[in-house]
Parts: C-alpha cells; structure tokens; sequence
C-alpha cells in the first residue's frame, strides 16, 4: 500500500520510494486561455519536482524552456482552438522544442533516482471539466513530454469528453468511427480502469446526505422503502456521485431559503 503523505511529498512501500504530485488541471483553465493553461499545468509539476531536488540544474532549465515555449506558443494560435497533432508538432517544433524539454525532464528524473527516490506518480484531476478540445490537447502533450521511464501519470476524465474533444478531427461518434475514438484513447492511456459506479450503494449513499442535511427525518428516510430513491435518481440526475452532490447541495440550499423565509414571516 502506498501511502500518501501530501503534494509533492513522498511515499514507501517497501524498499520503493514514490515521489507523488497532485495537479488539478481546473485551476488552471480558471485564470488561463487554453494554450496558456498546456504550459500552466507543466510548470506545475516542474516546480513540485524542484521542491524534491532545489538543486537540479536540468530542472532549472526546464523551467526556462517552458517559459520561451509558452511565450513562442502565443504566436501559434492554432495551438489548441482548431488545432491537431500536427499543429502543436508544427508550432513547437522550435527551439527549445518539446524535445529539449523532454530531455531536460528525464535528465531530472534520472537525478531523482539516484538520490533514492524510485519513481515520479502524477495525478491529474479534473481534465473532464476543461473544454473537451482542450482537455484532448492536454492529453497529448502530458504524453508527449513525459513518456519518460518511471514516470508513471493518473488521470481521472470521463472517455465521453474525449469523444467530444475529437469530433472535429473524426466527425460525429458513430458505430462506422467508434474504433477511431478508441484507437486514439488507447494510445495515449496504456491501462484503463473504469470507476465501478454501478456497484456503489447508491441509494444508501443518498440517504444519507439527505440526512445528513436534515432535509428528511430518519423515520422518513425508512418509510421510503427499498428501490424509491434509486427510481427517482434514475428519472432525474442519474446515479454519478458527483450529480448527486450536486443535487444534495441545491436541496440544503432550498432548505436554506425555507427557513429564512420562516424566519422573516415570524
């Protein structure tokens, strides 16, 4: 078991040592256009490396080349809007180029190894809420630059978004190019693991957020009987957890306004 001990800490098992870094890629599209948010993210994880090692030459360099290539990026509009493969190649192929950085990059994890530290995990979170096009571009690019030996990348993205994401380049998803969409998803993530949303107690789960709430009694919550809440999931927000946060949290809202409202009329 790995255990985790924060951002850009490290971890044991055993007689391995795993340097864990945690990106949410939301942030970034937050104060970022999409081609400024591709260099963002990067940056990101060069300097939660650097944080490991302050003395790394070659991550030092790395920071430098991100910061030219992002600048040189500017002038690439097609860089992520509209654009393929062949554009981020074409418009990057410059120098310092995704090469130089990818160089600079593995130079720096190969230092890691030899102080101790046995591999580099990165988490990607949050890629299924960029722009679809933009979350695609981010996947290449991550798997561009860092097909780096132990350097092993987690991303969480719902392959829907993909799909969407490449429309342009494949047309609209359909039996005839469905191999298309799924070719270029298993070339860029070597082992996929689907979360297991069916399996979860759904209905459980959501009883007790409404309790928790306090939107229903306990007794309430009982004389629901067995398959109610789910039925009602089903025909309304579905069974994905996080639309069923998002449901249990415009209920505590409505509650909210209720008691106000009481409030104001007493």
């Amino acid at each position: 078991q790995i255990v985790s001990q924060g951002r850009g800490k490290s971890a044991a098992k055993g007689k391995d040592v795993f340097v864990q870094i945690q990106i949410n890629t939301w942030e970034h599209s937050l104060i970022n256009d999409p081609t400024t948010c591709l260099f963002s993210i990067i940056e990101e994880i060069t300097n939660e490396l650097s944080k490991i090692d302050q003395t790394s030459i070659n991550l030092a360099h790395a920071k430098q080349t991100i910061v030219t290539m992002a600048k040189g990026a500017a002038s690439v509009g097609a860089l992520i809007t509209g654009g393929s493969a062949e554009a981020i190649t074409q418009g990057l192929n410059r120098s310092p180029n995704i090469k130089t950085l990818r160089l600079q990059l593995d130079r720096a994890i190969k230092q890691l190894r030899e102080s101790g530290k046995s591999k580099i995990v990165v988490f990607i979170d949050d890629l299924d809420r960029l722009d679809p096009p933009t979350a695609v571009k981010t996947l290449e690019l991550l798997s561009n630059l860092f097909a780096i030996e132990h350097c092993v990348f987690v991303i969480a993205i719902d392959y829907q978004v993909v799909v969407k994401g490449l429309v342009e380049k494949y047309g609209k998803p359909k039996a005839e190019n469905e191999h298309e969409f799924r070719s270029f998803f298993d070339k860029l993530i070597q082992l996929p693991f689907m979360m297991p949303t069916q399996t979860f107690e759904v209905e459980d789960y959501t009883k007790g957020l409404l309790k928790k709430i306090s939107f229903f009694s306990q007794s309430e919550l009982n004389g629901m009987g067995v398959g109610r809440t789910l039925a009602i999931l089903d025909s309304t927000v579905g069974i994905n957890p996080r639309c069923i946060k998002r449901l249990i949290n415009s209920l505590s809202y409505l509650k909210i306004i209720e008691s106000k409202a009481l409030d104001s009329e007493t």
